[in-house]
């Protein structure tokens, strides 16, 4: 099992004013980070697919996708901390 931390910055004007004080990072923005984040470590993926956005709470988790040219593999992302409007997450594969 292979882990990756990274940094998402969330949308603070919306994040804020759909969720209250809660940072959030809707679904679209952390699919499209999580692929530029891989692609940035040399991993050829195509595209991420997340069952959810990340809510900016220690150790929340979702579930996601990864596709690549042949195959696809599952992964976790698990938020480690939140400072400010930054989340900072550990990705996981899983199998």
């Amino acid at each position: 099992m292979r882990r990756t931390r990274g940094l998402l910055v969330a949308p603070v004007l919306a994040a804020f004013a759909l969720a209250g004080c809660t940072v959030t990072v809707g679904q679209g923005d952390l699919e499209e980070g999580l692929a530029s984040d891989l692609q940035n470590e040399g991993e050829p993926v195509e595209s991420v697919e997340c069952e959810d956005g990340l809510e900016g709470e220690v150790d929340f988790a979702t579930d996601c996708t990864a596709h690549f040219d042949d195959e696809t593999r599952e992964l976790t992302v698990t938020v480690t901390e939140v400072d400010g409007s930054e989340i900072l997450y550990e990705l996981t594969w899983n199998g």
